[in-house]
């Protein structure tokens, strides 16, 4: 179902009787437009932010519902502020869809195997983190300024470079590995986040 995600009244959204009941109909909500195709989504905390979508994700999930984060149009660092999105809300049962994607034009970021989540995600200051067996992602909320974001050890970015800190800015994110093809360890966790 697609139920939007700031339906319902005002102060009340989905914690409306009806929109509880669309959810709990449902396998699936689509989260039309996801992170990276929606151009309303502020920083902070307001009803618009991101940390408000994810908060509405969050409910979604402890209904023992799984979402699809559904992207339309976006450019190469669109496509991974947006996967790094979806990474941030993944419960294992969510899908992630790219209205561009085809075998022709796949992106490499598609193929990435973070492992198991090392625990939910963290937002300090703007900028959101999880961990990962075998990795990290990091996401700029709309508005931030530029900063550095200081890592726990080296990670690979997407197109190969060894990373221990990268600077992050609205509307950005990252998505970086510690393990898999381009270094020792031979993890082997499922494609499940």
């Amino acid at each position: 179902h697609n139920s939007i995600w700031y339906a319902g009244p005002g102060g009340v959204r989905d914690r409306d009787p009806a929109i509880q009941r669309q959810i709990k109909a449902a396998d699936h909500i689509d989260v039309e437009r996801g992170i990276g195709s929606d151009t309303g989504l502020t920083g902070g905390n307001g009803q618009w932010s991101l940390n408000a979508l994810f908060a509405y994700i969050d409910r979604v999930h402890a209904l023992g519902k799984g979402v699809t984060m559904q992207q339309y149009k976006l450019d190469p660092a669109g496509r991974e502020y947006s996967l790094a999105g979806y990474f941030l809300i993944s419960s294992g049962g969510d899908l992630y869809s790219d209205a561009n994607a085809t075998p022709d034009d796949w992106w490499v970021g598609y193929d990435v195997d973070l492992g198991t989540p090392m625990g939910p995600r963290t937002y300090r200051d703007g900028v959101f983190q999880r961990k990962f067996s075998c990795g990290l992602v990091v996401v700029g909320e709309p508005g931030l300024h530029s900063r550095t974001v200081p890592l726990d050890g080296s990670y690979m970015t997407l197109d190969g470079r060894a990373v221990r800190s990268v600077d992050i800015s609205s509307k950005q994110g990252m998505v970086l590995r510690s393990c898999g093809s381009d270094t020792d360890s031979k993890d082997t966790h499922s494609r499940k986040h």
